[in-house]
């Protein structure tokens, strides 16, 4: 579908706070930074190292395919940004199920006995606070999690100190919540933080930090010299994770294309949702939700479709794997996050939420066209991917 081609998020916008544009970076400048990070893992001294995921992923797989780290563990563990999202679930995908089979009715029990929320204190808090971890626990419950986990290669990887890296820590909600899920397995689980850019005055003031390419001193370097690429790239990933309070899962494009069948074009669905988006003027109508000029003059047509596709499939279908792909894939398109202000993002969300607008005359026209649509969109993804791992070995090769 043309509506998911030429992703661009960045180019269009001005950084406030360097009154100027940024880029990504290439594929020849990807493969360096993962040198950099490379070098960084093979001098720590830690054989274990966590990788947040998922905006590290692509980074991850240019680092397995340069073949020179020495001697480490990666292991890649998705902390989800709410706390409420189904903790069962994420024991039972993180832990193996030989280790998991004989804790299991265990598990089920103190999982529907305490939340997560229930064991942290909430509280306003900052990216210092996450990093020197000020916050208070219950105790008591942590140590109940302590007793079952024990014997879990988590909790064995958990009692010496590691390394934990993501590529941005900014506001440090990720850090708390690792801080927290860290703590079921080793209530004195230790770590040293590392990032592409962590968003502290001066890193090296931070004993909790053992490197970060960028912080405040340098922020404008690391966004000049090529921002990070891969955040919020399900595409570049290649699979996304549906969480809520009933389910943590990973779901794989490659696997989700296998689901459907493209029997034709969707050409036909595409000219209706032309003509729907033209009739009743939604451009312009979303445009003229935009508080800020240059989100307003980056909203087009395919923003809209993307949007009232997504819509479709929660009306038609309800919420699942398959609107949350639809919102992952519209999320992928909007305002970029870093390097610029988190209020483009928001200003592009509620300007699309508040263009009201009748879509019952496209539900049959979508239901007849859902196949085709979904296997349509995940191969234009997939082959994003494809592309962009030959490019990736092609400059390793050449290098």
């Amino acid at each position: 579908m043309k509506y998911y081609k030429n992703l661009d998020n960045l180019s269009a916008f001005t950084n406030p706070d360097f009154n100027c544009k940024f880029r990504y970076m290439n594929e020849k400048e990807s493969v360096l930074l993962a040198k950099k990070i490379t070098e960084k893992f093979n001098q720590t001294k830690h054989k274990n190292i966590v990788v947040i995921e998922s905006g590290t992923s692509p980074l991850i797989q240019i680092i397995k395919n340069l073949k020179s780290l020495k001697d480490k563990n990666l292991l890649q563990i998705k902390i989800p940004r709410e706390l409420n999202f189904n903790l069962y679930e994420w024991f039972k995908f993180y832990i193996a199920e030989n280790e998991f089979k004989p804790i299991e009715k265990e598990m089920i029990s103190l999982c529907k006995e305490i939340s997560l929320t229930s064991i942290i204190k909430e509280k306003k808090f900052t990216i210092i606070d996450s990093i020197n971890d000020n916050f208070e626990y219950d105790i008591f419950a942590l140590k109940k999690f302590n007793k079952i986990l024990k014997n879990t290669t988590l909790s064995k990887i958990f009692q010496d100190e590691f390394l934990l890296f993501d590529e941005y820590i900014n506001a440090g909600t990720i850090i708390r919540n690792f801080n927290l899920i860290s703590k079921l397995f080793n209530i004195n689980a230790k770590f040293k933080l590392s990032a592409f850019c962590i968003f502290v005055d001066n890193y090296e003031n931070y004993n909790k930090i053992e490197f970060s390419l960028f912080d405040k001193r340098n922020e404008f370097q690391c966004y000049n010299d090529g921002a990070y690429p891969f955040e919020n790239r399900i595409d570049l990933i290649g699979y996304y994770f549906y969480i809520n309070k009933d389910s943590f899962k990973k779901v794989i494009l490659s696997d989700l294309r296998k689901q459907f069948n493209q029997e034709k074009k969707t050409l036909e669905f595409e000219k209706l949702l032309d003509t729907f988006i033209d009739e009743y003027d939604l451009v312009n109508k979303a445009k003229n939700f935009c508080q800020g000029k240059e989100v307003c003059s980056f909203i087009n047509k395919n923003d809209l479709a993307r949007f009232i596709i997504k819509e479709l499939e929660k009306s038609c279908f309800g919420s699942s794997i398959y609107y949350d792909f639809l919102d992952q894939t519209f999320e992928m398109f909007a305002p970029a996050w870093s390097p610029m202000p988190v209020k483009n993002h928001l200003d592009y969300w509620q300007a699309m939420d508040k263009v009201q607008s009748n879509i019952e005359s496209l539900k049959k026209p979508y239901i007849q066209n859902r196949n085709n649509i979904f296997s349509s969109v995940i191969s234009i993804l997939t082959s994003t991917k494809t592309e962009w791992e030959n490019k990736i070995l092609k400059e390793i090769k050449n290098d």
